[in-house]
Parts: C-alpha cells; sequence; structure tokens
C-alpha cells in the first residue's frame, strides 16, 4: 500500500493540513516498510510481543481450562517455543498442541511459528533426529561441543572443511542436543540489488531468528553465499 507512489505523493500533500488541523493518520502493518519520501514525517512506534511472564500466564490460563497439567521444566520449554508469538497466536498453538497431541508438545508449537518462515523464504525451519551417535568421526570435535555447549560464553561454532565431512550434521546434532529450534539460514537471498533491499532483508533474518527464542542456526555453504558478487549487485557502491 504505501509503496504505491500515488499513496506516497498523496500523503506529502496533505501532511501539512493535517498538521494545522491537529490530525494524525496511523498506519498500522507487522513489518516496517516505510517509504524513503516518508521517513522524516513518520514517527515509528514498536509495540513488544508478549513477554515470558505473559506467555506463561497464558500458557497456565489454556492447562487450567482444558484440565492439563504441565511439569515445570516442559513449561519452560513450552513458554520458550512460544517466543515470537503474538498473544493470540500463543494460545492458539498452546490449544493446537492440546487438540493434536493431547498435551503441550514443544515441536508442535515450533511447527505454527515455521509458518511464518514460508513467506519471506530467509530462514527454512529444519527437524532432524540426527545425534552426535549417528556421526562417525569428528570425536575430538564432539567432545569440546560436549564440554563447552552449557557455558554461557559459547555462542558460534565455525566448522570448516572439505565436502562431505559432516559439517551440517554437526549442526543438526547439536540443536537436538540442546532440544532448540534447528533453522537453515540461506544468506545468498539477502542479497538485493535495490538501494536499503539487503539491509531490510537482514533486519528480518535476525528478528526471525530472534522470534525463535534462542534457535541453533546453521549458516551452511557461507564462502558460496558471501562470494560472487557482481558489481550490479553491490548496494551503495560498499559491497
Amino acid at each position: 500500500f504505501l509503496e504505491d507512489i500515488m499513496v506516497i505523493r498523496t500523503c506529502l500533500v496533505v501532511k501539512d493540513d493535517l498538521k494545522g488541523n491537529a490530525k494524525t493518520v496511523v498506519f498500522v502493518m507487522p513489518v516496517e516498510r516505510i517509504p524513503t519520501e516518508l521517513r522524516g514525517d513518520v514517527t515509528v512506534i514498536d509495540f513488544d510481543l508478549p513477554s515470558v511472564s505473559q506467555l506463561t500466564n497464558i500458557l497456565e490460563v489454556v492447562g487450567d481450562d482444558n484440565e492439563v497439567k504441565i511439569q515445570a521444566e516442559d513449561k519452560v520449554n513450552v513458554v520458550e517455543a512460544a517466543r515470537g508469538l503474538t498473544a493470540e497466536g500463543a494460545e492458539n498453538a498452546y490449544c493446537k498442541s492440546l487438540v493434536e497431541k493431547k498435551a503441550f508438545d514443544y515441536n508442535c508449537i515450533l511447527d505454527e511459528k515455521a509458518a511464518m518462515l514460508r513467506a519471506g523464504a530467509l530462514l527454512e525451519y529444519i527437524k532432524y533426529k540426527v545425534s552426535f551417535e549417528d556421526i562417525f568421526g569428528n570425536e575430538n570435535l564432539k567432545q569440546w561441543i560436549l564440554r563447552t555447549i552449557n557455558s554461557p560464553y559459547a555462542k558460534m561454532i565455525g566448522v570448516y572443511g572439505i565436502p562431505g565431512c559432516a559439517k551440517s550434521e554437526i549442526g543438526k546434532a547439536v540443536a537436538n542436543m540442546v532440544k532448540r529450534a534447528c533453522l537453515l539460514a540461506h544468506l545468498s537471498r539477502v542479497r538485493g540489488k535495490f538501494q536499503g533491499e539487503a539491509e531490510e532483508k537482514t533486519q528480518l533474518l535476525f528478528n526471525t531468528m530472534d522470534a525463535f527464542g534462542n534457535p541453533v542456526v546453521i549458516f551452511d555453504e557461507l564462502d558460496k553465499a558471501l562470494a560472487g558478487s557482481e558489481a550490479s549487485q553491490v548496494e551503495g557502491g560498499t559491497g
């Protein structure tokens, strides 16, 4: 809607009249997409998504209404899975889990959040049952991961090697080990030909990752994704 040049022109024409009559136009959108021509005249107000305590309260209400009890440890995992959903979205996800699984199921709730990834296609939610027992070799790497996985300083693992040495499988196994959502990032789809497009996609990428709470994100084929940018695809001449 706001990308229509006629809408942009109309907003610029009537803005002085709106100020003079103390009137305000409110645009409501799930993703911030303010045209460059209107950025100086639009104030952006972000509404926070439900906090952990609010999601926990919604879970408890749904559980009480359906006479379903949940253990404290499972409650933490379920609420973590619901992070990033709206209050109504979280309630719907909880109820759908009860209908399909007869319990509050972590993976069922993650499936609800995975639906929002299909539109942007920058991230892909993947489910695998890979464990370290399924991966042959890489013993030193596996032992190091086991020692450091729960450290508050452990943020990232960089694995470099020839094709076929289980680099991606290690990432999937780590996600299963810590019982977190596993996301595959498609960095090659972040680049854009227009000014600001790559920045917008990058922000969407990180916002989506944050919506999953504390996921394991696999940046596969990183060297190929970042290599080969043509001059016509470089934004602002800076790459």
